[in-house]
């Protein structure tokens, strides 16, 4: 597991994944629509304990793409709140395959 590269894009199902650890305070972290701290956050937040996957990182905000967990399905969030980690990377859950 390593971080992600600064600026690179990855492809879904390839991104370096994150479980959410902040926000158990409040119902999860926000998610915003937009990669600025400034654009509309989403109706939703994003649970304490859902997986991510990176689709791009910008320094301390991240793209991602819902793996499990309750919330938005994309959207763009925070590494860190008021220098308290809200994610850590983790290993890729498995996927799980619906019978046929």
């Amino acid at each position: 597991m390593e971080m992600p590269t600064d600026g690179e894009e990855y492809l879904p199902d390839d991104g370096p994944c994150f479980t959410v650890v902040g926000g158990s305070d409040s119902g999860g972290i926000i998610v915003r629509e937009g990669e600025s701290t400034k654009s509309k956050a989403r109706g939703e937040r994003l649970e304490t304990g859902a997986a991510i996957e990176t689709l791009l990182l910008k320094g301390e905000r991240l793209k991602y793409s819902k793996i499990t967990g309750k919330g938005p399905e994309a959207g763009w969030i925070s590494l860190t709140f008021k220098e308290k980690k809200l994610v850590e990377l983790c290993e890729r859950p498995p996927k799980v395959m619906p019978h046929a």
